[in-house]
């Protein structure tokens, strides 16, 4: 009877060994796997933060090229204005200058057929004298 006895309590102790081994492999295995599970989702989000960095970067990046091209047309725009500008100012100054000419001819032909006149006049009254 003490040996069934001793026998029984051997196969007790092995049946709790057995199980507590049992659950140190589950508790092992259960905290593997989360720890798996934890290095996925940390991989997850610095690949989605790494993608936000790379989209906000790539939309700065195409801001900077529109501002640059918004700002090239304005100085595009801007250089044909003072283009226009200077031949406005040099057609003014051509125009101004040919008016001036014809005024001077003008004085001048006025100016000759006043001394023709004049002559004229002379010419007579020494042919009457």
């Amino acid at each position: 009877k003490a040996r069934a006895e001793a026998e029984d309590e051997a196969e007790r102790k092995k049946a709790e060994e057995d199980a507590r081994a049992m659950q140190a492999s589950e508790d092992n295995a259960r905290a593997g796997e989360e720890a798996r599970l934890e290095q996925e989702r940390k991989a997850r989000a610095e690949a989605e933060s790494e993608a936000e960095r790379k989209k906000a970067e790539e939309e700065a990046r195409a801001q900077q090229a529109s501002e640059e091209k918004a700002r090239a047309a304005e100085e595009e725009r801007l250089e044909q204005d003072r283009k226009a500008r200077a031949e406005a100012e040099d057609e003014a100054e051509r125009k101004k200058a040919e008016e001036d000419a014809r005024a001077m001819q003008a004085s001048e032909d006025n100016a000759r057929a006043g001394e023709e006149a004049r002559l004229e006049q002379e010419r007579k009254a020494r042919a009457e004298a």
